[in-house]
């Protein structure tokens, strides 16, 4: 894994989100939406790790099947009543 300050991609690359985990979850769910926001059907994997000592929850994508454009990286993550989004803008040239 290599950080990256910029949002485009190749399509031969795989990207690989982390967000800070400040409570348990009960729910984390992340989906790839299209350019009209629409839910696309490319998993989207997601998992808790451990990054010293700070839980952190890890998104990972494969953008070798999609086509050049615009999408998004949705993540839902829930704890009790509590619930937070994230998108996440990214372009594949």
């Amino acid at each position: 894994l290599r950080p990256s300050a910029d949002s485009q991609f190749y399509r031969t690359e795989r990207l690989h989100v982390e967000w800070p985990i400040l409570l348990p979850l009960d729910q984390r769910v992340a989906r790839l939406l299209g350019r009209d926001g629409k839910p696309l059907p490319v998993p989207v994997n997601v998992t808790e790790r451990d990054v010293s000592g700070q839980k952190v929850l890890a998104a990972d994508l494969n953008l070798s099947p999609l086509a050049l454009g615009d999408y998004v990286v949705e993540l839902v993550a829930a704890s009790g009543t509590n619930e937070a989004r994230r998108y996440l803008p990214i372009r594949v040239r």
